[in-house]
C-alpha cells in the first residue's frame, strides 16, 4: 500500500515541478521515448544530452526512463524486437527463447564495466537481434512519446487550475522567490 502512495506522491510532485507544462511534458515524452529503446545503462545520460538541446525538464525525463527497469526490461525489449522485426519483414522468435538469450547476454555482461556491458549485450545478441530491437524501440518510443506529451500538457494544466495554491517542487529558494514575486503556477503554463 505504501508503494501506491509513493507513486502517487511522485506523480503529484511531477505535476508541481516549477516549470511550464510544456517543458515537463516534453521531458516526460523524451524519457518515455528513451525508456523504450534498448539503451540500458545509458538512458539517463541520453536524457541529459537530449534535454541539453531542447527546452525540456530533465527531472521529468530522468524519472520517466525508470519505466524501463529490471522487471520490465525483457518484456519491453521483446516487444521492441518484434516491432522492429515486423517492420523489417523478419519472423521473430518465441518469448521463452528471447528471454533465454537476454538472460545469457546479461549474465555475461554483468562481469564487465557499464560500457563493456552494453557492447557485450549487443555483441552477444548480434545484428540479428540488436538491429530490430533498436528500430522497434525507436518506433514504439515515438508512438508512446507523442500522446504522452499531449496528455501530460493537458493533465498538468488541468491539475494546476484545480489546485493553484499547491507549492511547487524546486527547493526553498524557488518557493520563496515565487511567493515574493507573486508568480503562480498558472502563469507558467
Amino acid at each position: 500500500m505504501s508503494e501506491v502512495k509513493e507513486e502517487r506522491g511522485l506523480v503529484l510532485r511531477l505535476l508541481h515541478i516549477d516549470d511550464s507544462a510544456q517543458s515537463i511534458a516534453l521531458g516526460t515524452a523524451i524519457g518515455m521515448f528513451i525508456a523504450m529503446t534498448p539503451t540500458v545503462g545509458f538512458q539517463m545520460i541520453l536524457v541529459l544530452i537530449v534535454c541539453a538541446f531542447v527546452p525540456a525538464n530533465r527531472l521529468a525525463g530522468l524519472v520517466t526512463v525508470y519505466i524501463s527497469n529490471p522487471l520490465t526490461l525483457v518484456p519491453i525489449y521483446y516487444v521492441d524486437y518484434l516491432a522492429g522485426g515486423w517492420t523489417l519483414g523478419k519472423e521473430g522468435m518465441e518469448y521463452e527463447e528471447f528471454v533465454r538469450l537476454i538472460e545469457s547476454a546479461l549474465s555475461n555482461a554483468r562481469e564487465a564495466g557499464i560500457l563493456a556491458q552494453f557492447y557485450e549485450l549487443f555483441g552477444f545478441l548480434g545484428r540479428e537481434f540488436a538491429g530490430p530491437m533498436m528500430l522497434g524501440g525507436a518506433l514504439i518510443g515515438l508512438v508512446l512519446a507523442i500522446p504522452t506529451y499531449a496528455l501530460l500538457v493537458s493533465a498538468i494544466r488541468s491539475h494546476r487550475r484545480r489546485h493553484p495554491k499547491v507549492p511547487v517542487v524546486e527547493g526553498a529558494e524557488a518557493a520563496a522567490g515565487n511567493a515574493v514575486s507573486g508568480e503562480s503556477l498558472t502563469e507558467k503554463e
